[in-house]
């Protein structure tokens, strides 16, 4: 399987929405409750300032793909703060956010400027990104039932 990280085109867009969809409502969706669903479908699903901000590209993602099929995405805001980061069921523990990540931390590392990688993990993903360097900032917290750990990851050069 030959995974090619690229970045995503405007219209991959409902691509990205439904991979982030399925994805979240599987493994994130049934930690989260009705409240949780609500705000994350508020913030991402059907959100467009969301929308217009990753196509005009305020926010970047990177995409994996199985030949055309995306089955990873990684999203970020601003500079260095992950807003989305999800591989599809059949291809997770196969390296791919691994290999999303270490793009993002390499575009990165041309901007002296930039410092950390921050991201608000959901519970699902804290050992994956404890695994790849990224440490607490402040205990688990729930916002509107969204639950998240702040974290950061700090970019080194060499």
């Amino acid at each position: 399987m030959e995974i090619l990280i690229r970045p995503t085109t405007n219209s991959e867009y409902n691509d990205v929405i439904q991979l982030t969809l399925d994805t979240f409502l599987e493994f994130e969706a049934p930690i989260y409750g009705e409240a949780g669903i609500e705000q994350f479908n508020k913030d991402i699903i059907n959100n467009t300032e969301f929308e217009q901000s990753c196509k005009t590209g305020k926010n970047k993602i990177w995409g994996a793909f199985d030949s055309n099929i995306l089955v990873g995405l990684l999203a970020i805001r601003g500079k260095s703060h992950i807003t989305l980061f999800f591989v599809h069921k059949n291809y997770q523990r196969q390296g791919i956010a691994s290999k999303l990540f270490s793009v993002l931390v390499h575009e990165i590392k041309n901007d002296k400027n930039i410092k950390t990688i921050t991201v608000n993990s959901s519970p699902c993903a804290i050992p994956f990104y404890h695994t790849v360097g990224f440490v607490d900032t402040d205990h688990e917290k729930q916002i509107n039932g969204i639950i998240f750990t702040p974290m950061e990851y700090a970019v080194t050069r060499n």
